[in-house]
């Protein structure tokens, strides 16, 4: 699981300096908590509420490391976009959800296995893309890996394209939309490309 590789990192690292602010990579403890979220997935038991104004979820895992990932993982993301830095930049509806930002309110709640949520939308697209974005992470909790490198649809009517991965310069190949590295092959931005824990998943699949 671990993605300690002299390699990888050097090339991780060498991204992030080449990127503008909102490409950067994620640090390696986040990147290490997400790689460990969807290793565990069949731990964490996720339930959803859509509301009239965005949703409502419960997150939490019965083993106690687990459940303190999930908090760590939700306020290093929350702590990224609040920075007004991208995640899943390949993936359109983080795409959207990044460009609309501003528009959504967070709130969380820490519980005895893991977490409360509440999103809100302040504008009817914001609205759609919290509530979107809630049900994608459900597929990512029971689906695990297959579902890391779908590209899933925006939702809100005027939501451009994503923008291009940006050449790594450090690799020559396209930049990580989740860790910064280099894609070595695979999906245009998809971490699967180039980034250790998720290119043996793929190979594993196969």
């Amino acid at each position: 699981m671990k993605t300690s590789l002299s390699l990888l990192i050097v090339s991780v690292a060498a991204g992030a300096l080449a990127a503008p602010a909102f490409a950067q990579g994620l640090p390696p403890e986040a990147h290490d908590n997400i790689h460990r979220l969807f290793d565990q997935h069949a731990a964490v038991q996720r339930s959803v509420t859509l509301t009239a104004t965005g949703y409502t979820a419960l997150t939490e895992s019965d083993d106690p490391e687990i459940a303190r990932t999930l908090r760590a993982h939700v306020q290093q993301m929350r702590e990224r976009l609040d920075s007004g830095l991208a995640v899943r930049r390949w993936d359109p509806a983080y795409d959207e959800m990044v460009r609309h930002y501003k528009d959504l309110d967070l709130k969380v709640e820490p519980t005895a296995k893991g977490l409360r949520v509440v999103m809100t939308g302040k504008t009817p697209a914001a609205v759609k893309i919290a509530q979107n974005h809630a049900q994608i992470v459900s597929k990512f909790v029971a689906k695990g890996w297959p579902e890391h490198d779908v590209k899933h649809p925006a939702v809100a009517a005027s939501a451009p394209a994503p923008a291009a991965p940006k050449e790594n310069t450090a690799t020559g190949g396209a930049q990580c939309g989740n860790c910064g590295g280099g894609k070595s092959g695979g999906e245009s931005g998809s971490c699967a490309g180039n980034c250790g824990r998720a290119a043996e998943k793929q190979a594993e699949r196969k």
